[in-house]
């Protein structure tokens, strides 16, 4: 199911990249994208669960990418849940059972100065590499996903903005 989602999206119309002429805020402010974070503040996530990021897709109206953990989380207890697809039909969810972030997802930031972050969760599910990232470059946010594929291709995804972003909630758990 994996590949055919992967293969399905990267099928489309060229999958969006990160620096498309046209920015995921330029194409919500002018219309182009039907979801916002404010249609659906959750996303995927339950009202059980807090929101570490929760975006529509650029260029996949309905596609919606959450990242949802409980709301006591640490390194030892809680989980963290990646989620994909319609609002309100989860095609992909990773890890099928929860568990505790470190068990699923590596983290890595790098930054610059305190104008410049980059930071990424990333997992693997059926040999494919999912990698969500956050950047912040001199005021401007941008966030979205890349798989690669076993053969080495890669799927970008950038969400569309505004995005429900609380990367930092999670940030503790890997020192």
């Amino acid at each position: 199911m994996i590949a055919l989602l992967a293969l399905s999206l990267a099928a489309q119309a060229d999958p969006p990249v990160l620096d498309d002429a046209v920015s995921a805020a330029e194409a919500v402010s002018l219309g182009q994208v039907p979801w916002t974070a404010a249609d659906s503040p959750g996303g995927h996530c339950t009202a059980a669960e807090q929101v570490i990021l929760s975006c529509g897709i650029d260029g996949k109206p309905g596609k919606v990418l959450s990242l949802c953990a409980s709301k006591e989380v640490s390194a030892t207890t809680g989980w963290m849940a990646y989620r994909f697809g319609e609002q309100g039909a989860v095609e992909l969810e990773v890890p099928a059972q929860p568990a505790p972030p470190p068990a699923t997802f590596t983290y890595a930031t790098e930054s610059q100065g305190p104008r410049v972050s980059h930071s990424t969760w990333t997992f693997v599910n059926e040999g494919h590499t999912f990698t969500i990232h956050d950047s912040f470059v001199h005021g401007e946010q941008d966030n979205g996903l890349t798989i690669t594929l076993p053969d080495g291709r890669e799927v970008s995804l950038a969400c569309t903005q505004p995005a429900i972003n609380h990367f930092g909630a999670l940030y503790a758990l890997y020192p």
